[in-house]
């Protein structure tokens, strides 16, 4: 199947190498490390949240 005239051009004038439509390739390797600590960074704050809203803060205050 041959590309349309119009398409050929958009393709041509493009300026850089087309990597079949999917997302850019910026160079980055697949890490884990990075998707480690954004696990223990989501598991903090998720944890920290649940201690500050169920912490029964009118019994550690003293009943008035």
């Amino acid at each position: 199947m041959a590309a349309s005239p119009a398409s050929r051009q958009w393709q041509a004038s493009g300026g850089g190498t087309d990597s079949g439509g999917g997302l850019a390739d910026t160079g980055a390797e697949e890490d884990g490390a990075l998707r480690a600590l954004g696990l223990v960074a989501g598991t903090a704050i998720l944890l920290g949240g649940a201690v500050f809203t169920f912490t029964p803060w009118r019994r550690l205050r003293g009943i008035r």
